[in-house]
């Protein structure tokens, strides 16, 4: 088995008896018997590293390196253009802007490149390998022009209906993709270590060339930079400008909504104040001394109505009236010429009389007096009254406009911070506007040029000493790896020991494989018995001995011996072996018959006697007797049962009781039954023939029949009890065997001693 044999061979053994060690000369078979394959992959790759190496042309190779500045650098702070930070995504990112098709373009269109074979490919030497390329390439792909290069310069440059002028450009724009391909093949740039410096390369078949390329793409790199940033400072003013023209028309707008509603509300303020506050507190101090007036007028109108009903204690004195005092004086007076008179005359003298009337009247014109002046005293009050309640309105009304107003200055200040907002905006968006307009004249790059690429003095590559060592080391290592996907590959059985340690069954015999006239097809049957005729002590001869042996050592029975040859495939060289075992076993003088029991495929008696019509089929179903259908091939020591041609209607081959009386028949007349049985996996006649023998021979094809057949055929044999002696291994090939058995392998060659082969 495959893994078997590998596993082994380098020293990895199943057993533990084998050891655990490195077997060197297992490594050492291993590589005699792969040495073949070995030496083609070697000479093939080694061979191709050299031929590729010898055609290659020497390159040359300038470098020069940018520094990513990490310092910020901002002569204007501007926020726009500004010196950026360096970190590594940052640095990498730079290093793939150096090798953009953008910059490779212009590098490309300055050195004017499309006219350089070297980066032009349409303008080299078309060489074969070339010509392979490009077909493979453009294969299925429409034509890039409908002319030849023959035709396209003798091709006439006019324009009449455009169609010459749009076939150059798109030839002008192909050739232009494909120097700018050229270019980033020959162009490289990384960063060294963690460092933020930077290093360009550029390879060239001109030194001077490469240095100029190198030298050319950093400069188209800083500009690059620069252009890019004064870009984005010119973007970013334009922007700005349009930003501010919005914003001051924002503004505008905004602070005339301010005063539109402050008029539309009335909320105009003098010293701080809305003139409806100063309103109310004008009223309000006003109503407090209108108020207290009030309260005099009732208070003098009280005592007034109180002196009027009698309660005269303080009334002359509270009220106050020119004519009422005067109408005051004359009674006093009057009163006191009544105290004169009534001291004088008594109460019905005339004069008294008179006076007491005069008196009256006086008091009456008092009275009256009293109540006109009371009148005017209801009359200020009310007035008063009225006051009051009048500038009570005006303050409720004024107090309810000031909350309707302190409602509306909400909306004011809203109004206010919104235009004071973008007022601020507006001012910071001017002085912004002035700061970038100053920083499109100051902008400088990120990157600095540490050192520029100078003229390289040796070629760069190849390295012929290199590539033979690395081309040397790949041969080796795909030689190696040939030779392990060999031995991973081997299905079947190596050697004895490979069969015995996985089935158990000792291995009797190892056939070696006899060579026919044609090297490239097996040899037939009657090629090999003239073989073994003609060189009977060649090591075929000997296998075959050691295997008649190996039968005629167990216990011979009363009877004759029945031993069947059987195998798992087709092919396994198991008819060979049993027509050799026959002529030997004949030669010793034994009796032996010869039954060809494959009866499907007809082997022996195809070739013994092809025109037989009865065989083994009609003895074992008794409708021929056996001294009808047995055989003395011509020249042979043996007699030989042939097998017919299977009848179409015959369903059941080989009955077991049937076949068993045939087998007893040929027992009583022979010493030696050999029989070949067809391959135990396709055929079901080959378990029925091997449960009714002696002896069963498997025959095993050396490194052909797979080990998962081998095993399938053997249980197969054991699920209906049947014993399989001995194992045979078939076409074997001695000289490579040795290199798989390391003990009897090892001794093959001192074995040729002993053979005439």
């Amino acid at each position: 088995m495959a893994h078997m044999s590998f596993g082994r061979d380098i020293g990895l053994a199943p057993n533990a008896d084998e050891g655990d060690n490195l077997d060197v000369r297992a490594l050492w078979f291993v590589i005699q018997r792969r040495l073949p394959v070995i030496l083609i992959v070697l000479c093939t790759i080694f061979g191709l590293t050299i031929a590729i190496t010898l055609q290659m042309r020497e390159v040359y190779t300038a470098n020069a390196r940018i520094l990513i500045d990490p310092r910020e650098r901002n002569i204007i702070d501007a926020g726009f253009g500004s010196g950026m930070e360096p970190d590594s995504a940052i640095t990498e990112t730079e290093v793939q802007l150096i090798l953009s098709r953008r910059i490779l373009n212009e590098v490309a269109r300055e050195l004017d490149l499309v006219k350089d074979p070297e980066f032009n490919p349409q303008l080299r030497p078309e060489t074969f390998p070339s010509l392979i390329k490009s077909r493979i390439l453009n294969f299925g792909r429409a034509p890039q022009s409908g002319v030849s290069e023959a035709q396209a310069e003798i091709a006439p440059q006019t324009e009449d209906d455009g169609t010459t002028s749009a076939l150059t450009d798109a030839e002008t724009s192909l050739a232009e993709t494909l120097t700018t391909d050229s270019l980033q093949g020959s162009v490289r740039a990384w960063r060294e270590g963690l460092t933020f410096m930077i290093q360009v390369t550029a390879t060239s078949e001109d030194p001077a060339k490469a240095a100029r390329i190198v030298n050319a793409i950093v400069d188209h790199y800083i500009n690059h930079q620069v252009d890019s940033k004064r870009g984005d400072t010119q973007n970013a003013s334009v922007s700005l400008t349009g930003r501010i023209d919005v914003l001051k028309e924002q503004v505008r707008a905004a602070e005339s909504a301010v005063e539109d509603f402050r008029n539309a509300k009335g909320l105009g303020q003098a010293g701080g104040v809305s003139a409806t506050e100063a309103k109310i507190a004008s009223l309000s101090s006003q109503l407090l001394i209108l108020e207290a007036d009030l309260v005099e007028k009732e208070s003098r109108l009280e005592e007034a109505r109180r002196s009027f009903l009698g309660q005269a204690g303080t009334s002359g004195d509270f009220i106050q009236s020119p004519s009422l005092n005067t109408l005051r004086l004359e009674r006093a007076a009057l009163a006191r010429k009544l105290a004169d008179i009534s001291a004088v005359y008594d109460q019905l003298h005339p004069t008294r009389t008179r006076v007491v009337e005069e008196l009256s009247q006086l008091d009456g014109a008092i009275q009256l007096e009293r109540r006109r002046l009371v009148s005017l005293l209801e009359s200020d009050a009310q007035v008063a009254r009225n006051t009051v309640n009048a500038v009570r309105s005006s303050l409720a009304g004024l107090t309810a406009k000031l909350e309707q107003s302190n409602v509306d200055m909400i909306r004011q200040r809203e109004l206010e911070r919104e235009a004071a907002a973008m007022r601020e905006q507006y001012e910071q968006l001017l002085s912004r506007s002035a700061q970038v307009s100053q920083a499109v004249d100051f902008q400088r790059a990120d990157a600095s040029v540490v050192s520029l690429a100078e003229i390289p003095n040796r070629p760069s590559a190849p390295n012929h000493l290199l590539n033979v060592i690395f081309g040397g080391l790949a041969a080796v290592a795909l030689a190696a790896l040939s030779a392990l996907i060999l031995e991973l590959f081997e299905t079947g059985f190596v050697s004895a020991d490979d069969i015995e340690r996985t089935v158990s069954i000792p291995v009797v015999a190892t056939i070696p494989q006899v060579k026919g006239r044609n090297p490239f097809r097996a040899p037939s049957i009657r090629e090999i018995l003239k073989y073994r005729f003609d060189k009977p002590f060649s090591a075929y001869g000997e296998a075959n001995r050691n295997l008649l042996r190996a039968i005629l050592r167990e216990t011979q029975p009363e009877t004759g011996r029945v031993v069947a040859l059987t195998s798992s495939l087709p092919g396994e060289g198991k008819t060979t072996v049993s027509l050799s075992i026959a002529h030997l076993a004949a030669e010793l003088g034994k009796k032996v018959v010869l039954v060809d029991g494959d009866i499907h495929k007809r082997s022996l008696t195809l070739t013994i006697s092809p025109t037989t019509e009865r065989g083994f089929l009609e003895a074992v179903a008794g409708h021929a007797l056996l001294t009808d259908v047995l055989i003395r091939p011509e020249g042979q020591g043996f007699d030989f049962l042939p097998a017919a041609v299977i009848p179409e209607t015959r369903t059941e081959l080989l009955p077991a009781d049937r076949l068993e009386a045939l087998l007893t028949e040929l027992r009583e007349r022979y010493d030696l039954i050999i029989v070949d049985s067809p391959p135990v996996l396709p055929v079901l006649e080959a378990r029925t023939i091997c449960s009714t023998v002696d002896m069963v021979i498997f025959a095993c094809r050396w490194r052909h029949t797979q080990t998962k057949a081998v095993l399938r055929a053997l249980r197969q044999l054991a699920s209906d009890n049947i014993r399989v002696h001995h194992i045979a291994i078939t076409r074997a090939n001695l000289r490579k065997l040795a290199m798989f058995e390391h003990f009897s392998g090892a001794h093959y060659k001192q074995y040729t001693a002993y053979y005439k082969n």
